[in-house]
């Protein structure tokens, strides 16, 4: 069928649009490209990049600022892998700035790559330039577990030495010493508390006996005195015993007086002796008082008998 001059218009027209709007199109997109510009960086990771791809993004602080460009074996080092990635124009990568792979499960078990880290004050790295790679974080847990298992396992072993049957039966043999040390220590004890008390009993008659001698002493002492004066006294005359009697008296009434100042000034180191000296003053007293009242007593009383 024959078309006529005014479809054919209109089929060149439309045909005309549809190649400008193709054009504008291809122009956008090459603007686009153009306008986009990206920096070329790589790093290298020294253990397994599975689920990282090419595409993948690049995030920074959660971001995305790129894609991964190329990813290859370190002909150098087979248990290096490069990565090679680009970020937009202006997108500060410091020399602080470290790599990771994102961690964890996702559904499709696909990996970014994340940037993260570095300084503001820090140099940026050159384009093209390398980025090291931080420590993965599974490989850290992985690192502390494996560590960890192994002091484990070393304790697992120290504990299975001790309680080893051998170590087993010495822990039971010690343990048996140290009850039979413990009842001996025990008895030892209880063996000595008597004969302590039994010293004790000894040192209190000890004591009691010592003071009963003592006592004996000084009435021996007392005895004898008393026999030199008696005998003293029977080769003096009454009047001059009685002379001398009151001249005693008087004297010893001026030592009491003196006597009692020095109490009043040493009362405490001389108590004891105060004591004794009224006690031997009493008794002259008394002995004066039955010589007055009876001379003749003294002449016809006998010499006492020795003990």
């Amino acid at each position: 069928m024959d078309t006529t001059r005014t479809e054919r218009i209109r089929l060149g027209i439309f045909l005309l649009i549809c190649l400008g709007a193709a054009i504008g199109f291809t122009v956008f997109i090459a603007q686009q490209q153009l306008s986009d510009k990206k920096t070329e960086y790589y790093t290298i990771f020294n253990e397994s990049v599975i689920g990282l791809s090419i595409d993948a993004k690049v995030l920074l602080n959660g971001i995305e600022v790129g894609n991964v460009t190329k990813i290859h074996i370190d002909s150098t080092n087979l248990n290096h892998v490069i990565v090679h990635f680009n970020v937009q124009e202006g997108t500060p990568i410091k020399e602080g700035t470290r790599t990771q792979m994102t961690h964890g499960i996702s559904l499709t078990g696909l990996k970014d790559l994340v940037l993260s880290g570095g300084n503001v004050n820090e140099m940026d790295v050159p384009p093209g330039g390398y980025v090291q790679a931080g420590e993965n974080f599974l490989t850290k847990v992985s690192g502390k577990a494996e560590a960890t298992y192994d002091k484990v396992d070393k304790l697992l072993e120290h504990v299975s030495t001790i309680l080893s049957e051998e170590n087993a039966r010495h822990i039971s043999n010690t343990l048996k010493n140290l009850e039979s040390a413990s009842a001996n220590a025990s008895k030892i004890t209880r063996e000595i508390q008597s004969p302590m008390k039994e010293i004790e009993a000894s040192a209190i008659a000890l004591r009691k006996t010592l003071d009963d001698v003592q006592q004996a002493e000084i009435a021996t002492k007392i005895e004898t005195n008393l026999k030199l004066l008696q005998e003293k006294m029977e080769a003096l005359d009454v009047q001059t015993i009685n002379q001398n009697t009151v001249s005693a008296l008087k004297s010893v009434s001026d030592m009491t007086k003196r006597a009692d100042m020095v109490l009043y000034n040493n009362q405490d180191r001389l108590g004891e002796v105060l004591d004794q000296l009224n006690v031997v003053l009493s008794n002259l007293s008394v002995f004066s008082q039955k010589i007055k009242q009876n001379p003749s007593a003294l002449i016809r009383e006998s010499k006492p008998q020795g003990r």
